[in-house]
């Protein structure tokens, strides 16, 4: 069965650092899609409502554990989503009342029983870098975590660096974790590496390392959890980064 979650609260997004054509163009609406199907390779994406032709667009795909951008026009909008493999296969059929502002789009489940979250992102993070800031203070990256591993236990989150402390806790499956700011200076740390792990037991199910950059500093990122504990090929259960720029 198909589920839609439609959200005006919370958002999973994350980060744009400076001026974006987003924000520039009050005629467009921006949708971050991002594929956690278990037993799908690839998605191909018509935000437009329009008959497209999807042989056409053999490289517009979102792979599996990444998030890539879509544009459509403000107001009514049918957003499809299907199986690249397979285009008859429609994954996800939706309208919505698109503002010029920033959607994220969950797609996780598997290619029978397919689960959506749709979601404005509101009190998404944003650091002015068009302006003088005093780089101690503003240095910053920020995280979020979602649980996109259907049938998933409750998930925590630590650091390698302090395995005894939680960062966040509870996560269960579509579960979307507040903002946390992180340092990002050039010099230390460098990176940072979060564990996944089982709330229960505390057991390691995945690692994943963020390296703070020039390119990543003053932005927001997305941690997503896919697959399924003891799974293979893209439905390994893993820990993926997805970016908001």
């Amino acid at each position: 069965m198909r589920k839609t979650n439609i959200s005006l609260v919370i958002i999973i997004g994350i980060t744009f650092g400076c001026k974006t054509k987003e924000f520039e163009n009050p005629t467009l609406a921006s949708i971050n899609v991002i594929n956690a199907v278990s037993d799908i390779a690839n998605l191909k994406v018509n935000p437009s409502g329009k008959t497209i032709s999807y042989a056409a667009t053999t490289t517009d795909q979102v792979v599996n554990g990444t998030g890539k951008f879509y544009y459509s026009s403000t107001g009514a909008a049918r957003i499809v989503a299907v199986n690249a493999a397979d285009t008859s296969k429609i994954l996800f059929n939706g309208s919505y009342q698109l503002k010029s502002t920033i959607y994220t789009m969950y797609i996780s489940g598997n290619a029978t029983t397919v689960d959506t979250m749709f979601r404005e992102e509101v009190n998404f993070p944003f650091i002015r870098t068009d302006v003088s800031i005093p780089s101690a203070l503003d240095s910053v990256i920020n995280v979020r975590f979602v649980n996109l591993s259907t049938g998933s236990p409750a998930l925590k989150v630590t650091l390698s660096s302090t395995p005894n402390v939680d960062e966040i806790s509870g996560l269960n499956y579509q579960g979307i974790s507040s903002w946390k700011k992180y340092l990002a200076k050039l010099t230390s740390p460098t990176s940072y590496t979060f564990q996944i792990r089982r709330v229960s037991d505390n057991s390691l199910l995945a690692t994943r390392a963020l390296s703070v950059s020039a390119t990543t500093r003053f932005k927001n990122h997305a941690i997503i959890v896919k697959g399924t504990i003891g799974g293979t090929g893209i439905n390994a259960f893993a820990a993926n980064v997805v970016n908001y720029y």
